[in-house]
């Protein structure tokens, strides 16, 4: 959720699962392109085919109508198209971000990229409402507001399931390893707490930056926030916000403009970003901050960051409170039901920073008391690593990325090849 911060600059300024690789009637039907191009010209195929590795579009609809791109890299680039069985790797992304944070980076960097290499079937996912997941059966994303009425509980409810039921039917796989990162961590905690069945589906599921529990989260501004929670939603339905940066080209530019490569406003581009997930400037490369640019915000809903506060507030892990009596009658209960993680046991592997504003150290610890098959729980040694950093860091590859591999590795049995 390392965008949450991220919403004073809008405050400021303003049935069934469906599974397909899209055709071209398809595409028109249901707006979702072969490989999208974002702001000022990114293009996922354009920059995979670039590196030498192929790119598959898929969709997927949810139960619910909407429309979601997954993107896929079946093998890597000095490989070849096979009809040997690889082991699928599903990727997700934090709130308002993409599939985009895992490759754009390029081959040495990109988690997603290093996987195909190994010879992992590389899925990356985009939760609703993100640049590539802005579709619906019936509702618009830029007039109906009632497509953005979702917070977490529904990425769990229906994004989640579906893409891992896509991922599994389309591999032929029986189960597929889970890499989350921040919300990514947490529509699939909940989604394998109130559907357990899920668990068998899952070989491992590493938790990059986990957010479950929030009561320890650092943040002046979230915590500021957790004091006037009533006050900020009272002024966010006043002004009827509903999404928060989405990607544009007028926001892509601005933010450029401060962090291009020989501007005069440079030495603010990693300032911001500090500010915004903790102070770490020798791991933020403005070049690196440039390309994440590219893609990044990608839109997320109001709603979403809402849930995540409700969370702060009550230190606990449960659905939305939409207060007393809604909440009678969506859950037949005066408060939201909490999530019960002892019920999550799939294989699972921590992983988190000692800087990260937004994920509290105590946070994970009662996470990993909590969890019933906690197969690793690293703590990154490096003082400063903040919650960007599991994907911008300079030196990500030494101090994370080989120590999922290497566990995704074990877990999966056999260390796959790229042949």
């Amino acid at each position: 959720m390392y965008t949450l911060l991220l919403v004073f600059v809008s405050l400021i300024s303003s049935g069934c699962l469906a599974e397909f690789v899209i055709t071209a009637h398809e595409r028109e039907e249901l707006g979702v392109g072969e490989a999208p191009t974002v702001g000022l010209g990114f293009n996922m195929e354009s920059l995979l085919t670039k590196y030498g590795y192929p790119f598959e579009n898929h969709g997927v609809i949810t139960e619910d109508g909407y429309v979601l791109a997954l993107h896929r890299i079946p093998y890597g680039r000095n490989s070849s198209a096979t009809n040997d069985t690889k082991p699928s790797v599903l990727i997700m992304h934090g709130v308002g971000s993409s599939s985009a944070d895992f490759v754009v980076l390029g081959p040495e960097r990109s988690l997603a990229l290093m996987l195909a290499d190994l010879g992992y079937d590389v899925w990356l996912g985009n939760n609703r409402g993100n640049t590539w997941s802005r579709k619906h059966q019936t509702l618009d994303a830029d007039k109906n507001s009632s497509y953005w009425d979702f917070s977490f509980d529904e990425l769990s409810l229906y994004d989640t399931p579906a893409m891992i039921d896509h991922v599994l039917t389309v591999s032929r796989n029986k189960k597929l390893s889970y890499i989350g990162h921040s919300q990514g961590t947490t529509q699939f905690f909940a989604l394998a707490s109130h559907q357990p069945d899920y668990n068998d589906k899952i070989e491992v599921m590493m938790a990059l930056s986990p957010v479950v529990y929030c009561g320890n989260m650092t943040h002046p501004v979230v915590q500021f926030l957790k004091d006037y929670h009533t006050a900020f939603e009272m002024l966010t339905d006043y002004l009827n916000l509903t999404v928060i940066l989405p990607h544009s080209i007028v926001t892509e530019t601005a933010l450029k403009l401060v962090c291009k490569e020989g501007s005069e406003y440079q030495d603010a581009c990693p300032l911001i970003f500090n500010i915004l997930y903790g102070f770490d400037s020798d791991q933020l490369n403005v070049s690196d901050i440039h390309v994440f640019l590219d893609t990044y915000p990608a839109g997320f809903a109001i709603k979403e960051l809402k849930h995540y506060l409700q969370l702060v507030k009550s230190e606990l892990f449960r659905r939305y409170d939409y207060g007393i009596l809604k909440n009678l009658e969506k859950y037949f209960k005066i408060s939201p039901p909490e999530y019960d993680v002892s019920l999550v046991t799939a294989p699972v592997a921590l992983y988190y920073g000692q800087n990260d504003w937004l994920v509290g150290m105590a946070d994970v610890d009662r996470l990993a008391d909590e969890l019933p098959n906690v197969v690793e729980k690293h703590l990154i040694d490096y003082k400063d690593f903040n919650h960007i950093d599991f994907i911008l860091a300079k030196d990500i590859v030494s101090m994370l990325y080989s120590k999922v591999i290497n566990k995704l590795n074990e877990i999966n049995g056999v260390a796959p090849t790229a042949s």
